[in-house]
């Protein structure tokens, strides 16, 4: 690292952490009007989709980890939508990412209501209120998402309404984006709830709309969605009980590849040693391609199997310390291009959320329902990709995602919420905090490493120490250099410190994100 890392951000009682400053703002005022967690990880996931319409809209997918400290107990929320009952697996092999088709379900309002009326305290009504706000009165355009907008002037072009919708005033950086549309809509959300979505007044918009763009979502799909609360997954690594999200995101590959870790020793060697990497890259890789993986479905898997002693040492037998993995790195979806925001709080009571929430691609599909602001989401072609990529059958009813909320345990007390938009920097982080003992901060400011999806590319900060780089290209890894904040990870991470209480909280450097507490 360029210059000594520090300890992040320190509090005392609650904290705060995601990739926008004016959401952790948000998320930190309710939990000073003495909301829990819940009530403030959906208040700043709600705003989010209107600061952020790049990475999550009211048409994403959200999963939620949820701590409820007076109980003793974890709980995981899926709120994944399904995809089209009219589409056969011929008319999905052939969706294309910019399409109606390409839309699920919308499922980020039920998760949230749904989030609410189980854990949180607050009315939706005052939740939705900043949001609300932001969107009538709108927000100064940042650099960034600026520089999103005119990368993406083809597809404005394509879908011009949407770009309208999604233009600051003036067009530059500083300017400002009102969003009278999806105000409206929140409003109504938050005052007639998940009838008026899924089965009102936006569902007949919304398929109205689908039809006369010869899409082929129905009434009967909206009414039909529900999210699902379950227990989380778990796993022991080095003593600490890692748990993440089950089902239908890459969670069980994060457990599978610590299982596999288990059987390492990394001894004094630092998080940059090319030995470190090259362990996680294989652990990786086998937990992506486990037979295992195939069983059944996401809600049928072996997991006792896929995690298991044995399984695990059948993975490293196959991992040569000489040489890389002998065919590609797979995650899911196939595309790099995957959007998606992070963020973590911890209350005054001890309650902590992991939560990720993700459009597929960046401006989703790039359709918006009109006259509602609400874009729509790609997940059904990310779907699809994979299946023509890897070959696994199209007849399952939700996308899956490359991500996993997750959160770090020690003798049942919490230690560590964490969130990111792919399971590399997971992994990166957990190893960093776990085996080398970095802090938070310390281990988002690490240099960072990723393998594509393809497993042609391996990319890595020009922080890594250069006989590293070496070392990993001598092995058969493909070692492309970034910048030096190059590899952008969208971590999340807050912990707490039992010997004293304290918080402390790590945002992604490399993005414009904010971690607050007090």
């Amino acid at each position: 690292m360029t210059n000594a890392p520090v300890s992040g951000r320190v509090s005392r009682t609650a904290m705060v952490a995601s990739a926008n400053p004016i959401a952790s703002l948000i998320g930190t005022e309710v939990l000073r009007w003495d909301g829990n967690a819940v009530d403030a990880a959906v208040a700043m996931a709600v705003a989010l989709t209107v600061l952020e319409p790049e990475r999550s809209q009211l048409g994403s997918d959200v999963y939620l980890q949820f701590w409820d400290a007076s109980a003793r107990r974890s709980y995981a929320l899926t709120g994944s939508g399904k995809i089209a009952s009219a589409a056969g697996e011929e008319s999905l092999a052939k969706v294309m990412d910019r399409w109606i088709d390409a839309a699920s379900v919308p499922a980020a309002p039920h998760a949230w209501l749904t989030a609410l009326s189980q854990w949180g305290t607050m009315p939706a009504d005052d939740i939705f209120a900043p949001a609300i706000a932001l969107a009538n009165d709108g927000f100064a355009f940042p650099k960034e998402q600026f520089a999103a907008m005119v990368g993406f002037e083809d597809l404005w072009n394509e879908f011009p309404d949407a770009g309208r919708a999604l233009a600051p005033d003036p067009y530059r950086i500083g300017g400002t984006l009102y969003q009278a549309d999806l105000a409206r809509t929140l409003e109504s959300l938050a005052k007639h709830g998940l009838e008026w979505f899924y089965h009102g007044k936006f569902a007949q918009n919304l398929v109205y709309y689908v039809a006369k763009r010869g899409g082929c979502l129905n009434l009967d799909d909206l009414a039909a969605h529900s999210s699902l609360i379950s227990d989380v997954l778990r796993l022991n690594y080095r003593g600490v009980t890692v748990t993440a999200q089950p089902g239908l995101t890459q969670g069980y590959q994060l457990l599978e590849a610590l299982s596999i870790l288990r059987g390492y020793t990394f001894d004094d060697r630092d998080p940059e040693n090319p030995d470190v990497i090259h362990a996680i890259i294989n652990a990786k890789h086998f937990a992506a391609r486990d037979p295992l993986a195939n069983m059944g479905t996401p809600s049928t898997l072996p997991i006792d199997a896929i995690l298991s002693d044995e399984n695990a040492e059948q993975h490293r037998q196959r991992i040569d310390p000489r040489l890389a993995p002998s065919y590609g790195f797979h995650t899911v979806p196939s595309d790099s291009n995957f959007a998606s925001t992070a963020l973590c709080v911890v209350d005054a009571r001890g309650n902590a959320v992991s939560l990720t929430q993700s459009s597929g691609s960046s401006f989703g599909c790039g359709e918006m329902v009109p006259g509602t602001g609400v874009l729509l989401n790609n997940l059904t072609y990310k779907m699809a990709d994979d299946a023509r990529t890897r070959g696994p059958n199209l007849s399952r009813t939700r996308p899956s995602v490359p991500a996993t909320p997750f959160m770090l345990f020690k003798d049942n007390e919490l230690w560590c919420a964490g969130a990111s938009g792919d399971i590399q920097f997971d992994l990166q982080c957990i190893t960093q905090m776990v085996d080398h003992q970095r802090t938070p901060q310390e281990s988002l400011e690490s240099a960072k490493w990723r393998v594509s999806p393809s497993g042609r590319s391996f990319i890595v900060e020009d922080r890594m120490p250069l006989d590293a780089c070496y070392s990993l290209r001598q092995r058969g890894h493909s070692v492309s250099i970034k910048s030096e904040w190059g590899v952008p990870c969208g971590s999340q991470l807050i912990s707490l410190d039992v010997a004293t209480g304290a918080l402390f909280g790590a945002s992604d450097p490399r993005e414009h994100g904010l971690v607050l507490g007090y």
